[in-house]
């Protein structure tokens, strides 16, 4: 049984023995080389090296860790329509939820929501802790 675990943040090597990772890429441990580097398997490259045990953490750990993230990134967010004197506010709601998905890593994914709400709602994406902005991999 091969032991999961998530990087936790970014983590670019220099060095030819020492992998470089990205946050929320999938490892799993071959051998915990030393207290401080672990010699671990890309799950989607299936590329080994080693990365630094300290950002590496549990699928569990790293699920309460992404939620706390997220939320404490969500409340420091703009808010931006205001109501006009006497205009009805709208609280956000979603009309389409967002539908789960299960797709090979590597391929395209499309996820999709309504939301609505008066003033209208500002929708943002997140991947792992970060806020996407739209670029050639996000539209």
């Amino acid at each position: 049984e091969e032991i999961e675990f998530v990087v936790m943040t970014t983590y670019v090597s220099e060095k030819t023995d020492v992998m470089s990772v990205v946050e929320g890429e999938r490892v799993y441990l071959i051998e915990k080389t030393s207290s401080d580097w672990w010699f671990v398997k890309k799950h989607l490259t299936q590329e080994k090296g080693l990365v630094p045990v300290d950002i590496l953490k549990d699928v569990l750990t790293y699920t309460h860790f992404l939620k706390e993230k997220i939320d404490e990134k969500i409340k420091k967010l703009p808010v931006f329509g205001k109501p006009r004197p006497g205009e009805k506010m709208v609280p956000p709601k979603f009309v389409k939820k967002l539908q789960p998905l299960c797709i090979p890593d590597g391929q395209p994914a499309t996820f999709e929501c309504q939301v609505s709400g008066h003033p209208r709602p500002t929708i943002t994406w997140f991947r792992q802790t970060q806020i996407i902005k739209p670029s050639s991999e996000f539209q």
